[in-house]
């Protein structure tokens, strides 16, 4: 009696409800119907999956239409119904193991998706290097400074003819100005030295401070040290000025019988 051996674990009982891949239902891109596993065939070099009928038409012909394109057929490859098919999702190439279409997906569209990113950003970088060279070599036009911008002006038709009446309304040469009629300009004209009784009623005069007078201090004269003792001083000077008087008035009377 045979045992039957139940999953243990519940990955391992999920897992086996899982459909295994490679063997996910298939459509004929030529036909547009389900292809039976035991009528598959793959395009050479196309690597197309098509139904048998489909496979046979391409290869008479040479060539099929699938996916918008036109494929040539060389060759026709039959599968097994337990072989494994992996389609890759970008071209729908079919391939027998999972390894080979993640090899032919990185290398048909991974990297080319990077080579043609860098390639991209490579011609975006010289671009933009040349864009800056030309800016560079431009010459900067000069720029107009204007610190305080003077707002424009608009002559008012209602103002020039306010402006006209009032210039025509002012007399040329002003009239004489009449004193009388302004008692502040009469007032005015008196001379700077009355004094008003106005003001001089709200003064009040200050008190006259008096500083007693010092005489000055006597100074003795050199020669007399002793002071003028009895008027000896003066007689000295009444004597001097009549010696030299006499003097002078012999030199001239000798001076004039000299000429005689």
């Amino acid at each position: 009696m045979a045992t039957v051996q139940l999953p243990m674990t519940m990955e391992a009982l999920v897992g086996g409800l899982e459909p295994e891949g490679g063997f996910d239902p298939q459509f004929c891109p030529v036909k547009a119907l389900p292809i039976k596993r035991t009528h598959r065939v793959r395009t050479l070099p196309g690597f197309h999956l098509l139904c048998l009928d489909a496979g046979k038409e391409a290869m008479a012909r040479g060539s099929y239409e699938a996916f918008g394109q036109r494929f040539q057929c060389e060759g026709l490859e039959y599968l097994h119904q337990d072989d494994k098919v992996f389609v890759c999702p970008q071209d729908q190439k079919a391939f027998l193991n999972q390894m080979s279409m993640r090899y032919h997906q990185y290398i048909r569209h991974e990297l080319q998706e990077r080579k043609a990113e860098r390639k991209r950003l490579r011609e975006r970088a010289e671009e933009r290097k040349a864009r800056a060279d030309r800016h560079r070599q431009q010459p900067e036009p000069a720029r107009a400074v204007v610190a305080n911008p003077t707002p424009a002006v608009f002559p008012d038709p209602a103002g020039l003819d306010v402006k006209h009446n009032l210039v025509s309304s002012v007399p040329e040469t002003p009239p004489p100005v009449n004193n009388e009629d302004f008692p502040e300009a009469k007032s005015s004209s008196k001379p700077r030295n009355e004094a008003d009784p106005r003001l001089a009623s709200t003064l009040t005069p200050l008190p006259v401070q008096t500083t007693p007078l010092t005489p000055p201090p006597s100074t003795v004269p050199a020669d007399d040290l002793y002071g003028d003792l009895g008027g000896e001083q003066e007689s000295k000077r009444q004597k001097t000025g009549s010696t030299y008087a006499s003097a002078m008035t012999a030199m001239m009377t000798d001076d004039f019988d000299d000429d005689d």
